[in-house]
């Protein structure tokens, strides 16, 4: 006489539901390193940019479009530089691992590089917290947010005293800076010199 085995239910209903949360949560951390290294890379480009334009020695009576273009072309071999509009002027610069595009001025009269980036809300809120650990050391001078919209005004998160200790930005604040349009500009401010 043959046995059959009882069918069990709860065993057949939980086999799948605990397979689907193995795939999210790998699914989860993959995405999770993911955003992680396109992070490091943005701030690799950004960081590798002002140190670039600081191995320039651009003086103060340099001429801004030509110190500008310089950069640009140092930084070629490492980037493939493109053009767009960014706050209604054509500007020469490269893209982000978002494929936002990020526009570079050098202002040699206040000795700064202007670096604009567009990204999203998350992302914008992640380089700036980066940024704003410690602003003072890596010689950052102002730090600015922005819908993408051509007429949106920019909100200032931080700017560096001219004397004294630099302070840090509070997360409320670039909340606030980073909001929730698609995409916004971040502008940072660094010192050349």
């Amino acid at each position: 006489m043959r046995r059959f085995a009882a069918f069990n239910w709860p065993l057949s209903l939980a086999t799948p539901l605990v397979g689907g949360l193995i795939v999210f949560g790998l699914w989860a951390s993959v995405t999770a390193a993911y955003e992680n290294v396109r992070l490091a890379h943005a701030v690799g480009q950004t960081l590798g940019a002002v140190k670039v334009a600081r191995d320039m020695g651009v003086r103060a009576n340099d001429m801004a479009d030509r110190a500008t273009a310089s950069l640009l072309y140092r930084l070629s071999y490492m980037e493939r530089i493109t053009a767009m509009t960014l706050s209604g002027v054509v500007q020469k610069g490269f893209l982000n691992p978002w494929g936002g595009f990020v526009g570079l001025t050098v202002a040699p009269a206040d000795q700064a590089l202007k670096i604009e980036a567009v990204v999203p809300p998350r992302a914008c809120r992640r380089l700036i917290q980066f940024y704003g650990k410690d602003p003072a050391r890596i010689g950052l001078k102002r730090v600015e947010v922005r819908d993408r919209a051509a007429l949106a005004i920019s909100r200032q998160l931080y700017s560096a005293p001219s004397g004294g200790i630099a302070a840090g930005m509070t997360t409320n604040a670039i909340k606030a800076g980073c909001g929730a349009a698609d995409e916004v500009v971040v502008t940072l401010t660094f010192k050349l010199s």
